[in-house]
């Protein structure tokens, strides 16, 4: 089973073995593809001059296909058939490419969707809290080591006197307290 897919039957035309299609290249490279529905047998020629004198044979086939190539320079193609044979041809669509109006900017590729102000209150509130509990936290760290260190008493002085009778024990010796004399036993 055969099966032709012609897509529209608009846009078809008769080709005669004379007739040559021009395509031109205005921005640099392209492919051009069209479709040919012939009779008989036929063959598409391709050359880069209007004349045709060096032609380059690109397909020969009967019935429906498709032909396509690249091409940099304008090219012409000519549809040539020795019995006769009726060749119809469904050339590209007009090309789609528009010209750059603008440079493309892409600093914000994604959409970012509104965002919530009461969420980024809550956000806000809690670093706040956050930022208050560590400098609570280090304030108790700092008194408390304060308060570990050892202090001395104002009104007393330590000083190392080991008692000439006793020999002290390896690594210890006692400390006698010297007191301040009162204040209250002053003469009168």
């Amino acid at each position: 089973m055969k099966i032709f897919d012609i897509k529209s039957p608009v846009g078809w035309e008769l080709m005669l073995s004379s007739d040559k299609l021009a395509f031109d290249c205005p921005n640099g490279a392209r492919t051009v593809a069209f479709t040919v529905n012939s009779t008989d047998q036929c063959t598409v020629w391709a050359s880069f001059t209007e004349d045709m004198k060096d032609a380059v044979l690109v397909a020969s086939c009967y019935g429906i296909f498709q032909c396509s190539l690249s091409t940099a320079i304008p090219v012409y193609v000519q549809f040539r058939s020795e019995m006769g044979a009726q060749m119809y041809v469904k050339g590209p669509a007009a090309s789609h490419l528009v010209e750059k109006t603008d440079e493309e900017a892409y600093t914000n590729p994604i959409p970012q969707g509104r965002r919530n102000t009461e969420l980024d209150r809550m956000m806000y509130m809690a670093k706040l809290n956050e930022r208050r509990r560590d400098e609570m936290l280090a304030e108790t760290l700092r008194q408390i080591r304060e308060d570990a260190k050892p202090k001395p008493d104002p009104d007393s002085v330590i000083e190392d006197n080991p008692s000439s009778d006793e020999v002290p024990e390896k690594g210890k010796q006692e400390k006698a307290v010297k007191e301040k004399p009162d204040d209250q036993d002053v003469k009168e």
